[in-house]
């Protein structure tokens, strides 16, 4: 049976750096208490920490961020061996192929915006063209939804090419997922996302 740690502001530091959790009840049960974190404890972790709030949303969001580098990982191998196999057939026989191959779910609705740094009919190229149209931006649950419906993903794995998206910060250069290409930045206020391309 694991033993309960001795509530001490160390012990909470030290899992904070080792097990980043993504909830004051994580970081409970990590300490070895059982179900949901009491009142008490609460109150001394933020008295301790008063940023935790701000340390919990950080982990989310790596964790989000790091699921969704293994979904798109998986995609992209798949599309490898699609655009693979569509060539050895060209080929053996003819030019169709490819040229069926080309267009993918995106185009008439969303026209691809002449910055976009993502490879033409991926994921992320459809998510920065939806979010490119919208001029004053949108809502991240509506750029999710959108995306799902031009992509035919289901809504968790659009939220994921969407989180890839959203992670450049401050500058067209600036820090965000290895996934993410250069050359735009998204500005949020709340949960309304706005796309950042400086000259």
């Amino acid at each position: 049976m694991k033993k309960a740690k001795e509530i001490t502001k160390k012990a909470v530091q030290v899992i904070l750096k080792r097990q980043h959790p993504k909830s004051m009840t994580a970081i409970s049960k990590a300490l070895g208490r059982k179900g949901s974190i009491s009142g008490s404890l609460s109150k001394r972790i933020k008295a301790w920490f008063p940023n935790i709030d701000e340390i919990l949303k950080k982990n989310q969001a790596i964790n989000e961020i790091s699921e969704v580098s293994e979904s798109n990982e998986i995609n992209d191998a798949s599309e490898i061996n699609e655009i693979s196999e569509s060539n050895e057939t060209s080929e053996t026989k003819s030019v169709e192929k490819p040229a069926k191959k080309a267009v993918a779910k995106t185009s008439s609705k969303y026209p691809r915006h002449p910055k976009n740094p993502f490879r033409v009919g991926s994921s992320y190229a459809t998510a920065f063209d939806i979010l490119a149209s919208f001029k004053d931006g949108l809502h991240r649950k509506k750029l999710v939804e959108l995306h799902a419906k031009a992509t035919g993903k289901s809504e968790k794995k659009a939220g994921y090419d969407c989180a890839v998206l959203l992670s450049a910060k401050e500058s067209n250069a600036g820090p965000r997922h290895r996934s993410c290409r250069d050359g735009y930045w998204v500005r949020r206020e709340n949960s309304h996302v706005l796309m950042v391309i400086d000259e």
